[in-house]
C-alpha cells in the first residue's frame, strides 16, 4: 500500500485485507509521515486474523490494532460480493471545515481544495449536518471568499449541460422513432430494388418512400430545433458565468489558473466551439505545463481542453514540474523571510549605538541586557532609515 505526502482516505476499517508479511521490507508506505498517516488510520484486530496486520509500516503506528469481538466484514468471493457501508464522512469534513487538514508540502492548497470541494457537495447536495453550527459557519463564512466563489462559479459551470427531464424525454422519443423510420426506408429501398417489380407496386412504393423521407426530415429539423434552443440557453449562461469570473479575485497562483481556464473553457467547449485562438492555445499549454500539486487542478483541466480540441493526449513530467514548483516556493518563502533586515553597529559601542533597518511593516526597537532586562525600546520611524541611541545615558 502507498499513499502519497498529500493522501487523506478518512479512517479505514478492515474489510478482509490481509498481508503476506513476506520478508522484512515495508508493506504500507504513507509519504506524508505521522501528521497526515493520522488522518488516514487503519484500525484491524490482529487477534481475529494475525494477517490483518502488516508488519511493517512507514510511519510506525498507521495501522491500529483494535480488539474487536465482532466478526470482520470479508468478502469470500469475487462474484456478487455485497459492498459494506460507507465509513461515516463527517470526521474529515469536519477537519475539512476548521481548516485542520495540513501536510508537509503545498499545504494551502490542498486546504483550499478540500474546502472548495466541501462548500460545493453541501451547497449542491444539501447539508447533511443540520442545525450542526461548525458546517453553518462555514457556509456562511466562506461564501464571499474565494473559496465559495470559486465553488459557485464551478457549480454553475456543471450546471450549464443539465437539461430538463421533459426535454430529455422528447428528444430520446424523436430519436427512436426516426431510427424506426431510418430502418423502414431501408426496407424500401430493398424493395426498389427488386427485379420484376410492377408498375403499380413502384408507385405504392414510392409514395411509401417519399413519406417516410419527410417524417424523417421533419424529426431531423426538431432534433436540431431542440439542440440549438439548448445550446442558445447554455451560451447565455456561460456570457452570465464569464462575467461571474471576471469579478474572481485571487492572487494564488491556483486561483490565478483557476481563472484563466474558466475563461477559456466558457468562452470555447460551453458555446460548442471546438477551437482555439492563438493566445487561448498559448495560455493553456503554459497552464498546462505546470504542477496541479501546487498550481491547482486548473493544470489537469487545461490539459483536457487541449486534448479535447487537438484530439491528442499531450505528456507531462510531473516529477521535475512539481519538484521545480516546490523549490520555487522554497526560494519565495526565503525571499519573504528575508525581507526585515536590522544591522546594529558598532560593536562594541562606547558613546552611540547606530540601528540600521530595512523591514516589510512598521515596527518597534527593544534593546535588552544581559540578564534578558529591557533597558531601551523606540518605535522605528517609517519602515526604513538608520536611527541612533545613546549608550552613555
Amino acid at each position: 500500500l502507498l499513499l502519497g505526502s498529500n493522501a487523506l482516505i478518512g479512517q479505514q476499517e478492515n474489510t478482509g485485507n490481509r498481508w503476506t508479511n513476506a520478508g522484512g521490507a515495508t508493506t504500507a508506505l504513507h509519504q506524508g509521515g505521522f501528521l497526515l498517516s493520522d488522518y488516514s488510520k487503519f484500525i484491524v484486530d490482529a487477534n481475529e486474523n494475525a494477517e490483518y496486520l502488516p508488519n511493517l509500516t512507514d510511519p510506525f503506528g498507521w495501522f491500529q490494532d483494535v480488539s474487536d469481538p465482532a466478526t470482520s466484514y470479508v468478502c469470500q468471493t469475487e462474484i456478487a460480493c455485497p459492498v459494506p457501508s460507507l465509513a461515516y464522512q463527517g470526521n474529515l469534513d469536519r477537519l475539512i471545515a476548521k481548516g485542520e487538514i495540513s501536510g508537509f508540502a503545498n499545504q494551502d492548497f490542498s486546504l483550499w481544495l478540500a474546502q472548495k470541494r466541501l462548500y460545493e457537495r453541501l451547497s449542491s447536495e444539501g447539508n447533511p449536518y443540520g442545525s450542526d453550527t461548525l458546517f453553518v459557519s462555514f457556509l456562511s463564512t466562506k461564501e464571499n471568499t474565494s473559496v465559495g466563489k470559486f465553488a459557485s462559479l464551478q457549480l454553475g459551470i456543471r450546471d450549464l449541460f443539465d437539461i430538463s427531464a421533459g426535454t430529455l424525454t422528447t428528444i430520446d422519443t424523436t430519436e427512436s422513432s426516426m431510427a424506426d423510420n431510418l430502418e423502414l426506408l431501408a426496407t424500401v429501398e430493398q424493395q426498389f430494388a427488386a427485379t420484376g417489380l410492377s408498375s403499380q407496386d413502384s408507385a405504392v412504393l414510392a409514395i411509401k418512400r417519399a413519406d417516410l423521407r419527410n417524417q424523417i426530415a421533419q424529426q431531423d429539423s426538431t432534433l436540431n430545433d431542440h439542440i440549438a434552443a439548448i445550446q442558445s440557453s447554455r451560451n447565455s449562461a456561460a456570457q452570465t458565468l464569464l462575467n461571474q469570473n471576471a469579478n474572481l479575485g485571487g492572487t494564488d497562483s491556483w486561483e490565478i489558473n483557476e481563472k484563466s481556464v474558466n475563461t477559456i473553457y466558457l468562452q470555447t467547449v460551453a458555446q460548442g466551439i471546438d477551437t482555439l485562438t492563438a493566445q487561448q492555445q498559448s495560455d493553456l499549454e503554459a497552464i498546462a505545463a505546470m504542477c496541479p500539486l501546487a498550481d491547482g487542478e486548473a493544470v489537469l483541466r487545461a490539459r483536457g481542453i487541449l486534448a479535447l480540441v487537438s484530439g491528442e493526449y499531450g505528456t507531462y513530467d510531473d516529477v521535475v514540474g512539481c519538484s521545480n514548483s516546490q523549490e520555487r516556493n522554497k526560494e519565495e518563502s526565503l525571499s519573504a523571510a528575508t525581507r526585515n533586515e536590522v544591522r546594529v553597529y558598532p560593536n562594541p559601542a562606547n558613546s552611540e549605538l547606530r540601528v540600521q533597518y530595512s523591514l516589510a511593516e512598521a515596527s518597534t526597537f527593544s534593546l535588552y541586557n544581559a540578564m534578558g532586562q529591557l533597558i531601551e525600546q523606540q518605535p522605528l520611524s517609517g519602515t526604513s532609515g538608520t536611527m541612533v541611541l545613546h549608550t552613555s545615558q
